[in-house]
């Protein structure tokens, strides 16, 4: 009797219907996953870009509030302009502005990128507080993104001090102490 040999394919030149499914699957389940984490993590840097500009902006808001006022002598904080002062700095509308003897112009012209309706992304408002025996100005500096104009919470906000050498020089040129939301001052005359 003669046997039959058969020979057999030892190696495998493709892959199986399951081996296909399988792969599939898999790709099915992680795909998504790693979607998902590229979302986030764009998701994530997006808000620190935007949390990084909302510093920025308030820096800068800052930094224009005490070289304007570092060397004011006679000045007053209250909830409106007083004329009997030759300067103010005060918001309206989310933008800070400066009183210059009787003229009021934007504090500092610091263009900011825009949102979808146009309007700019950050809305500012200042409280002030002078204290006359320490002769300090100390402030905050609020910022509201007018993307979400029906929060009344700041996105963020700054807070800082300035020491006011001049004040209370002499009988006319007083630091009177109080808080609100407008700086009223003088420079010293010379």
């Amino acid at each position: 009797m003669r046997m039959i040999k058969r020979e057999t394919n030892a190696s495998k030149k493709a892959f199986t219907l399951i081996e296909i499914v399988l792969a599939m699957a898999i790709m099915i389940i992680v795909i998504p996953l790693a979607f998902s984490a590229f979302y986030l993590v764009q998701r994530s840097h997006a808000s620190v870009a935007v949390m990084n500009d909302a510093k920025d902006y308030a820096s800068l808001n800052s930094r224009a509030i005490e070289n304007l006022v570092l060397n004011a002598s006679n000045a007053s904080v209250t909830s409106s302009q007083d004329t009997a002062y030759d300067n103010s700095i005060f918001s309206n509308s989310g933008v800070l502005y400066l009183r210059k003897g009787g003229v009021s112009d934007v504090l500092f012209d610091y263009t900011q990128y825009t949102i979808t309706s146009g309007q700019e992304k950050w809305k500012v408002t200042v409280d002030f507080s002078l204290s006359s025996g320490t002769n300090t100005l100390s402030y905050t500096v609020h910022l509201f993104d007018n993307s979400d104009p029906s929060s009344l919470t700041p996105y963020y906000s700054l807070s800082s001090s300035v020491y006011l050498p001049n004040g209370n020089r002499n009988e006319n040129e007083k630091l009177v102490t109080g808080s609100g939301s407008v700086f009223n001052f003088d420079f010293p005359s010379v």
